[in-house]
């Protein structure tokens, strides 16, 4: 299953459930990004962001906030 091109609110409803899923960041907002890191601290779940390398440093540092510890980065 490719959790890559799910909706945003599918991805929000498992991480809340306390899922882990791994998804691309491709051309996801950053703003859609930290909402589903969000849900995954709320739901102590863990989420997965593979090709990072387009990302830049103030996107890692807010991730990394809004996440706290339920969040991977992966190039």
């Amino acid at each position: 299953m490719n959790f890559s091109s799910k909706p945003q609110e599918e991805l929000s409803e498992l991480l809340e459930q306390g899922a882990s899923i791994e998804i691309a960041v491709g051309a996801r907002p950053i703003a859609e990004l930290i909402m589903l890191a969000v849900h995954a601290r709320e739901g102590r779940g863990q989420l997965v962001l593979k090709a990072t390398s387009n990302l830049d440093h103030k996107s890692f540092v807010s991730l990394s906030t809004y996440g706290k510890g339920h969040l991977l980065f992966k190039d």
